[in-house]
């Protein structure tokens, strides 16, 4: 996606939801991509999953450049 594209994006999300404080790129790249899966899918039950690293969410003595000690799995 292009930043044009993702920063007139943000802005819909404010304009519509003026109490929301933030949206990051990430939110609303995600919001674009599962719409557009629901659109291909039409009424069919549709999933947009992810995998997140959550190693520094932990206060474990793993190195910083260590990848997959912990990671999480996410499906809306």
């Amino acid at each position: 996606m292009e930043v044009a594209v993702i920063n007139g994006l943000k802005k819909l999300v404010s304009t519509q939801h003026p109490t929301l404080a933030y949206a990051s790129t990430f939110t609303v790249a995600c919001a674009y991509i599962w719409n557009c899966l629901a659109s291909l899918y039409n009424d069919e039950v549709v999933q947009l999953g992810f995998v997140i690293d959550c190693t520094l969410r932990m206060d474990l003595p793993i190195p910083t450049a260590y990848y997959g000690n912990f990671l999480g799995g996410v499906s809306m």
